[in-house]
Order: structure tokens, then C-alpha cells, then sequence
């Protein structure tokens, strides 16, 4: 009855070929969350090995897919609704974290930001026509903005280990996103012309020389002396 109600308008073969990549495309369409985000993470090892995204981008990702898809009960990706992930959203948020703490809005953010990743590449993949993350409340889980008082700078500084002290010297007194700190190496610095070079983070009219404030200036002289030779 099928193949009669479309003879008119296709051959045998075509219907064959029409059902076929229609049943193909309800089985992509019926992956789960966890399914399709392994897919992307593979898609992103390609990414990092050419490197085309950093290492820190890919850990946070391939951390991130499996915590959430155990959190969500692995659903189909299109069964993910709005009202999902608003639950999803208050209980990450009363939730414990590390050190037994609540979890940060930044943190949250993150989770939502890595679902929105997935169903991003699942829309491009055909699997799925919405990103449901856009209809939520970004006020939610939106982080406050502070500013560290010099004594919380301080303390900062004295609890953190090398690498993240160069994350915290390049930041607060750098002026530099973290994505910038990343590229950063000493031969980027001139201590003679007080200044250090960022590369552009994608184009050539991004980059830019800095100049080295006091505190950043002392502290490079210090680990230049003691032998640190990357940062």
C-alpha cells in the first residue's frame, strides 16, 4: 500500500533509497546524550591533534560529557526538554561540590555551556533541530563579578603552585584572559623594553605587545633568576 501510494511520483528504487535514509537518520536521531557527546569528543581529539583547539578545552570537555549524561540519566538527546534542564540546573546548584562546598554559577554555566556543545554539533549532524539550552534563564546561573582585595590576592598567591601562580601574575596584573596566558612564553618577554608580547587568538590583528606592570615585572625578573625556563 505504501509502495502504490508513491509509484506516481518514484521508481521502486528511489522509495528503497527515501525509507532507507529515513530509517538511517531515526536511529542517529534516537542516540542518547552520552552517545553523541563521545562522538563529538573524538571529533575534538581530531580538533586538538591539529591543533586547532587547546589541551585544557578537550580535558574540560571529555571530563564534563559523562558526569552529565550519569547526572541526566543518559536520555535521548531529543528527549531533553526545557523543564529538564531547569531541574538539572537547581539541583547542580544545591549540590556539593569540592571541599564540600556548593557549586559555583560559573560551574553550572559550564555544565550547560557543554550541553549546549552537544546539541550544537547534533543540529549540525542532523540528529536533532533545536538547542533547547537557548530557552533557559541565563540569570539563573549567572556568576556575581567580585574583585580580590589585595589581602585575598595575597592568600591566593601563597597557596598556589607554580603553574598557577603564572595564571594568576598574567591575570591580575597582565590584564590577560586565560586563553591568552596559554600562549604565553618567556621569549614573549622583553625585560629591557618593559613589555611582552600576545599572540592573536585568531587572526594577526589580535596581537599585541604589553606592557609589564611592577608587580609582573619583579616577579619574572625572580623566576628568571631562579632557572624557570617555561611558563
Amino acid at each position: 500500500q505504501l509502495m502504490q501510494r508513491y509509484q506516481k511520483l518514484l521508481s521502486v528504487d528511489e522509495i528503497q533509497e527515501a525509507l532507507d535514509a529515513k530509517v538511517e537518520h531515526l536511529g542517529r536521531s534516537n542516540k542518547t546524550f552520552g552517545e553523541i557527546g563521545e562522538e563529538l569528543n573524538e571529533r575534538l581529539k581530531s580538533r586538538f591533534q591539529k591543533g586547532n583547539i587547546s589541551k585544557d578545552h578537550l580535558k574540560d570537555f571529555v571530563t564534563r560529557v559523562p558526569k552529565i549524561a550519569k547526572w541526566l540519566g543518559d536520555p535521548k538527546l531529543k528527549d531533553i526538554t526545557e523543564d529538564m534542564l531547569i531541574d538539572f540546573v537547581d539541583v547542580q546548584l544545591e549540590s556539593k561540590g569540592h571541599f564540600g562546598k556548593k557549586k559555583s554559577p560559573r560551574t553550572v554555566k559550564n555544565y550547560i555551556n557543554t550541553i549546549s556543545g552537544v546539541m550544537n554539533y547534533a543540529i549540525k549532524k542532523g540528529y536533532i533541530s533545536t538547542n533547547v539550552t537557548n530557552l533557559l534563564d541565563n540569570e539563573k546561573y549567572k556568576s556575581e563579578v567580585g574583585i580580590l582585595t589585595p589581602k585575598e590576592i595575597r592568600k591566593l598567591l601563597a597557596h598556589a603552585n607554580y603553574r598557577m601562580t603564572c595564571v594568576l601574575m598574567f591575570g591580575l596584573f597582565g590584564g590577560l584572559r586565560s586563553s591568552e596566558i596559554r600562549k604565553v612564553k618567556w621569549n614573549d618577554i622583553d625585560l629591557e623594553g618593559n613589555e611582552f608580547y600576545i599572540q592573536g587568538e585568531k587572526n594577526d590583528q589580535a596581537k599585541r605587545y604589553v606592557q609589564l606592570t611592577a608587580p609582573l615585572r619583579d616577579w619574572c625578573e625572580k623566576m628568571l633568576e631562579a632557572g624557570h625556563t617555561g611558563l
